[in-house]
């Protein structure tokens, strides 16, 4: 979209798409064989088969301003969405920006904030309100996890970049225990990668 010389508005790029598996062995969150929750003892204790899985998503790329040194600002967006009897995350939405040339001087660098959220689908929440009700009133239930991320990518030579990021997730796997039985918490995260054009 305005793609071309002539055209007036902002460039732009956007997608749809969908995707589809056949596989009959898609195990549902909550529910066991016999239609009891996984989550009550007198259960089979083996989860109900789906026929098949799909999602379906869409991505928005635009350009918010063109500077006149090449750069400037550009925004992403994507959706996705996929049954949540049979995922663990039935909705997912991230977004950022990303400015180049921030810097004077740094023409070629890009500067970029993103956040992001996942929810965790009906059914597994479902089965964690179960496990309070037949064994823990405490168990926590998981929701949604959502994430913040900062980072720089650098210019170092026409054929190297180094790109320094922090992130900072809330509620790390959407509020699921650790292995000892605490309860996770709040992650900060630092990361550096670099890129080599040859």
């Amino acid at each position: 979209m305005n793609q071309a010389k002539e055209d007036k508005g902002s460039p732009a790029l956007l997608k749809l798409g969908a995707w589809y598996h056949t596989s009959n062995q898609f195990q549902d969150q909550r529910f066991a064989t016999d239609g009891l929750s996984l989550a009550d003892p007198l259960s089979s204790g083996v989860p109900r088969n789906h026929s098949g899985n799909w999602g379906i998503y869409g991505i928005v790329d635009v350009s918010l301003y063109q500077a006149a040194n090449g750069g400037g600002l550009s925004g992403f967006a994507r959706i996705a969405g996929s049954p949540g009897d049979r995922n663990v995350i039935s909705f997912y939405i991230d977004g950022g920006l990303a400015y180049q040339g921030l810097i004077p001087g740094r023409d070629n660098d890009t500067a970029g904030f993103a956040v992001a959220y996942a929810r965790i689908g009906n059914n597994l929440r479902g089965l964690d309100q179960d496990t309070r009700s037949f064994s823990n009133p405490l168990f926590p239930i998981q929701n949604q996890e959502v994430a913040l991320e900062l980072t720089y990518q650098v210019q170092v030579t026409p054929w190297m970049t180094l790109q320094p990021g922090i992130q900072y997730v809330f509620n790390p796997g959407g509020n699921v225990l650790n292995p000892d039985g605490s309860m996770r918490r709040n992650a900060l995260v630092l990361g550096l990668q670099s890129a080599l054009t040859f």
